[in-house]
């Protein structure tokens, strides 16, 4: 049973090393970065600042790079001081299918890191984005926002670190097998 209709897949960028990462939230001190359907909000000291759907916002210490494709995915990257990560938030059907983070739009996603690392080689980007080596391939790990919102932050019935370990169950988004 998915509890929502929207996926995220999310990578700790580590020394040119994309770590596939399970969290909803994103803290960097009084800014909190949310991925919530397709689409990023920010929060400064608690309060609901902006929505980010494209382009690029810059706060003190955090960059976000986004750009929206097809009519239900987002394409991000977001670049704080010491920290960088990226991810895609989708729409997880196809049809009546639930396929949460197809390939497909992995593969694209890849496509978008390397147009962004040649333009920042050929020096003719619109923007300075981090400096990133685009992944020959990506170990995905997505999970249904839903689930992880009802189990993790407002149950409190798994631990993000036990999402981790049942990552396949997890995926599946199936309630019952998560918590008996």
């Amino acid at each position: 049973m998915a509890l929502s209709n929207w996926a995220i897949a999310l990578w700790r960028i580590e020394k040119g090393e994309y770590v596939p990462t399970i969290t909803r939230r994103l803290r960097f001190d009084d800014i909190v970065i949310e991925f919530y359907k397709d689409w990023i909000n920010i929060y400064i000291n608690g309060v609901k600042t902006c929505e980010v759907h494209d382009g690029v916002v810059y706060l003190d210490n955090v960059e976000i790079y986004a750009r929206k494709v097809r009519h239900n995915a987002l394409f991000f990257i977001i670049d704080a001081v010491t920290e960088k990560y990226c991810g895609i938030l989708a729409y997880a059907y196809d049809g009546d299918r639930y396929v949460g983070i197809s390939e497909e739009l992995v593969k694209e996603f890849i496509q978008w890191l390397r147009e962004i690392e040649k333009c920042m080689e050929e020096g003719n980007c619109v923007h300075t984005y981090p400096i990133i080596e685009a992944p020959e391939k990506l170990e995905v790990k997505w999970f249904n926002q839903g689930t992880y919102y009802l189990l993790v932050e407002l149950w409190k019935k798994i631990s993000t670190e036990e999402v981790e370990e049942k990552y396949e169950m997890f995926r599946e988004c199936i309630l019952e097998k998560l918590i008996g």
